[in-house]
């Protein structure tokens, strides 16, 4: 719940009965070819949320590689080789969407 306020429901317990569990929400795999990134590799499987945005997953593989650089200098696209079909993602779309409606 992103309105949950963990400090205020703790103070509600004895000191010693609270305790908190890390869960993620809805997600899935997200597949990226990052060979323009790191030449040596293939690709990045990140485990992401169906809220994570383009532009986010960016930032989550720049992190992977330690890099400096600004996610504005980058950009996702959804490729399909077979029908020579390329699009590239608006910064806000959201990738593991955007793969859950591929045939």
């Amino acid at each position: 719940d992103d309105d949950a306020r963990p400090a205020a429901l703790q103070a509600c317990h004895p000191k010693g009965y609270s305790k908190f569990s890390l869960q993620m929400r809805p997600g899935g795999l997200v597949k990226i070819y990052d060979s323009a990134l790191m030449s040596s590799s293939q690709y990045k499987c990140l485990l992401t949320s169906e809220r994570t945005t383009a532009d986010e997953l960016l930032a989550i593989l720049l992190h992977c590689y330690d890099s400096n650089e600004g996610v504005e200098r980058f950009s996702l696209y959804e490729v399909c080789p077979s029908q020579e079909y390329e699009r590239k993602l608006h910064p806000d779309d959201l990738p593991l969407l955007v793969q859950r409606s591929w045939p």
